[in-house]
Parts: structure tokens; C-alpha cells; sequence
């Protein structure tokens, strides 16, 4: 028999990566913020730092809340949950491919991947629907 009641490791992992793709932009957000003086240099013409941090800070604070709540309740067994960040990786990788390729990108492109493929597994998809 087995417990319905814990999550099997591949929901269980899924769960770490959307934590840990929440973290992951918040600390890129934060790394701009303090070497501003570095990102002057590749901006626009007539584009001010703040410009450019203000978007990407509200889009990392978003998704960051948005992977936080979504994985927490596919922890708690919301089969739901699996819609919402699907939803919300789909919108983050438009978000992160249009600017085009930076290696922050491609490492969130690699997670994004990685949470989707864990989230859809067979075995999360049945201890979700024992629930």
C-alpha cells in the first residue's frame, strides 16, 4: 500500500525547482540593483537604470510570488496548481526569449524546462489524483 498522503520525489523536486526558479530571479533582480554601473553601459540611449530595473523588478517579484504560491499548493496536492504554473512558465519564458539571450535566460529557460517536465510526470499526475 502505498502513503497517498506524501508527495512522491518527482512532485517533490518539481516543487524545489519552482521554488528555487522564484529565487533564482529575485537574486538576478537584485544583482542588477547593485551593479547599476555595469548595466548603465548597456543600455539605450536616453534609457536610465531605472527604467530598465523597475520592469524587471516588478516581473521578478510576480513570478517569484506566482512559482511561491502555485508550488505550494501543488506540495498540498492542488491539481490545479500544475495549470497555474504552466500558465505562468509560458509567460516567463515570452518575458525572458523577447530581450533576447543572456545567460540569466538560459539558465531560467533550463528550469522552466526542468519544473514543467517534473510537474507533468506520470507519477505526479497519479498521487495528484488521489487526492
Amino acid at each position: 500500500m502505498t502513503d497517498t498522503t506524501t508527495p512522491p520525489l518527482v512532485l517533490r523536486g518539481a516543487v524545489g525547482v519552482w521554488f528555487a526558479l522564484a529565487v533564482f530571479g529575485l537574486f538576478t533582480v537584485a544583482f542588477l540593483w547593485i551593479n547599476q554601473a555595469k548595466l548603465t553601459a548597456s543600455l539605450p540611449e536616453g534609457m536610465t537604470v531605472r527604467d530598465a530595473l523597475v520592469p524587471l523588478t516588478i516581473a521578478a517579484v510576480f513570478f517569484g510570488v506566482a512559482y511561491g504560491l502555485f508550488g505550494w499548493l501543488l506540495r498540498r496536492g492542488n491539481r490545479r496548481a500544475r495549470v497555474g504554473l504552466t500558465v505562468t512558465a509560458f509567460l516567463h519564458l515570452i518575458w525572458v526569449v523577447l530581450p533576447g539571450v543572456s545567460l540569466a535566460s538560459m539558465i531560467t529557460v533550463v528550469l522552466l524546462g526542468v519544473g514543467l517536465v517534473l510537474t507533468w510526470r506520470p507519477a505526479a499526475s497519479h498521487w495528484l489524483r488521489a487526492q
